[in-house]
């Protein structure tokens, strides 16, 4: 005979409820972003996302990532390495400036 104690019996309600959860938690305060002129609202991640999806540039990112992944891929020797990293810095500091550049017309800080 096997008697049940209350704190085994608690403990496994404890652990369903936090299965049940899927380990993820809502934001207090979401971000959305509203698209194809009101017609779709989307929640943002952040104000970098929130901007990447109200101009549309989802598809642009995507080629980006894809393009730097086969770049990466064919670096072979150092001297490769070097000329990819000097060329992405380069990318990097021209994306900087016209950021900052439109700093002022952003509803949000970056």
């Amino acid at each position: 005979m096997t008697v049940k104690t209350k704190k085994a019996t608690t403990s496994k309600i404890k652990k369903t409820r936090k299965a049940g959860r899927g380990g993820k938690q809502k934001r207090k305060n979401p971000l959305y972003v509203v698209t194809q002129k009101g017609k779709v609202v989307e929640e943002a991640k952040g104000h970098i996302d929130a901007l990447i999806k109200s101009m549309g540039l989802a598809p642009i990112i995507s080629f980006l990532e894809e393009m730097f992944q086969i770049l990466v891929s064919k670096v072979t020797s150092y001297s490769m390495f070097i000329l990819l990293k000097e060329f992405i810095d380069d990318l990097v500091e021209r994306l900087e400036k016209a950021i900052n550049r439109l700093g002022n017309f952003l509803p949000f800080n970056l």
